[in-house]
C-alpha cells in the first residue's frame, strides 16, 4: 500500500483498552476507522515484545485483538512507540515508588484521591460511549481532550513529580513517532494511542509545518473536499 503526498499525512486516533468480547460495537468500529484511513504505517501503543507476540498484550486488548489483524490485512507496517519491557518495568517501579511517597503526605493524597474520582468518572463517560455506533467518532473530537489536559495541568503546578513522569512516558511516544515521520516522507501515518495521550502527542507535533497533521474529523473532511 502506498499514498502519494506532497506532506506526510499523520492522523492521530485516541482509543480505550477495552476488550472487544464487552465492547463489540468499539471493536468493529476501531477496525472500519483503520481500514478507512488505509494508512501505510502505524504507530501503535505497544512495547516491541507485545508486537511480537513475545509478552501478553491483554492491557491493551484492541491493539492485540483489532489493531493488529486489521494492520496485517492492509499490509500497513506497525511501530511499536512503547519502550521495551524491561524499560516499561523499570519505569512503572519508579513511578509507584514516588506515587507511594506522595500518598504518604496527607495534601497530595487528598488531592490524589479527588482527581483519582475525576478520572474515574470521565473514563465512565467515555466507557458509555464506547457502546455506540458512532463510538470511535464520538471521542475524537478535541473537546475530550479538555479534562485529561487540565488533570495534567494541576498536576504540572501542585504535583511536579507526577508531571515529571507524564512527560517522559510521553516524550518517548513522541520520539518514536517523530523518527517514523523522518522517516517516512509522504506516507500516511497512523497514530493509535489511548485518549489520555491524544491530546499531549497533538500539541507537539502541531507546530510541524513538514505533516499534515488530522484527527478522524479532519481527515474525512478533506478527503471530502478532494
Amino acid at each position: 500500500m502506498s499514498h502519494k503526498h506532497e506532506q506526510t499525512e499523520v492522523i492521530i486516533l485516541g482509543t480505550m483498552h477495552l476488550e472487544p468480547e464487552e465492547y463489540p460495537a468499539y471493536a468493529n468500529r476501531l477496525g472500519e476507522v483503520i481500514k478507512e484511513i488505509a494508512p501505510d504505517i502505524i504507530c501503535s501503543e505497544l512495547s516491541p515484545e507485545q508486537l511480537a507476540g513475545t509478552q501478553s498484550c491483554d492491557s491493551k486488548p484492541e491493539q492485540r485483538d483489532v489493531v493488529i489483524p486489521t494492520a496485517k490485512r492492509l499490509g500497513a507496517q506497525i511501530v511499536p512507540i512503547q519502550p521495551p519491557t524491561n524499560e516499561g518495568l523499570d519505569f512503572e517501579d519508579r513511578f509507584k515508588a514516588m506515587d507511594r511517597e506522595l500518598r504518604l503526605q496527607k495534601s497530595c493524597r487528598q488531592l490524589l484521591e479527588y482527581l483519582d474520582r475525576l478520572a474515574e468518572q470521565e473514563a465512565e463517560l467515555w466507557r458509555d460511549h464506547m457502546k455506540n455506533a458512532d463510538c470511535i467518532e464520538y471521542v475524537q473530537f478535541n473537546e475530550y481532550h479538555v479534562f485529561p489536559e487540565a488533570r495534567d495541568t494541576v498536576e504540572h503546578q501542585m504535583l511536579p513529580q507526577r508531571s515529571e513522569f507524564w512527560t517522559e512516558w510521553n516524550e518517548y511516544f513522541l520520539r518514536k513517532i517523530v523518527e517514523t515521520i523522518d522517516n517516512n516522507p509522504g506516507r500516511r501515518i497512523m497514530v493509535i494511542a489511548g485518549l489520555w495521550h491524544k491530546y499531549w502527542l497533538w500539541n507537539r507535533l502541531k507546530h510541524r509545518d513538514d505533516i499534515n497533521l488530522q484527527n478522524l474529523q479532519s481527515f474525512r473532511e478533506a478527503l471530502a473536499a478532494q
